[in-house]
């Protein structure tokens, strides 16, 4: 299994019904993320991505403008219920992960997918202050962009799920 798909395999001996999911080129203090963990508890552990990088997919084009509208939360900064972790990976579920697998991207993408596809449940954004540290990561590639317009392509034709999300963003700016 690739990589990118890997990194949401459930740990084994889990005590916890929380992933938090760090990208290896952000920083963010203790009290910040205690903050938005706070937030995602308070709302019952929801079965959808509560993280950091709102997106829009609409009409075939990909905007990472922030702004009120999106329909996709990035991983890279993020609370995770493992019962999503668990649907994620089921069988109904493996062309897209096995797409993504081949692809080694649009991992973050098939999470939201999943939420809403399996619950019904949008993304959260939330506002939280944290660091990127330069890096040489996936997202730096020249090449990344097209390749996760391509697969937001092919996700859409696996799914439905093209709405847009206004005003559910919880700001949190300890």
């Amino acid at each position: 299994m690739r990589e990118l798909v890997a990194r949401f395999l459930i740990p084994q001996n889990l005590e916890t019904q929380t992933i938090c999911n760090i990208d290896d080129d952000i920083f963010v203090n203790f009290t910040a993320l205690d903050t938005a963990f706070e937030e995602f508890k308070r709302r019952g552990f929801p079965l959808s991505v509560f993280g950091n990088y709102a997106t829009l997919w609409r009409k075939g084009k990909y905007s990472w403008k922030r702004g009120r509208d999106f329909n996709i939360v990035l991983t890279g900064l993020s609370f995770i219920n493992v019962d999503l972790f668990e649907i994620y990976h089921s069988y109904k579920y493996k062309s897209v992960i096995d797409y993504s697998a081949e692809k080694n991207n649009c991992e973050d993408f098939i999470m939201n997918y999943v939420a809403y596809d399996a619950f019904g449940n949008r993304p959260i954004y939330y506002n939280i202050k944290h660091h990127l540290q330069n890096t040489i990561g996936l997202s730096r590639r020249p090449s990344n962009s097209k390749a996760r317009v391509e697969c937001l392509k092919f996700l859409d034709k696996s799914f439905d799920f093209v709405e847009i999300t206004r005003n559910t963003s919880v700001p949190i700016q300890k």
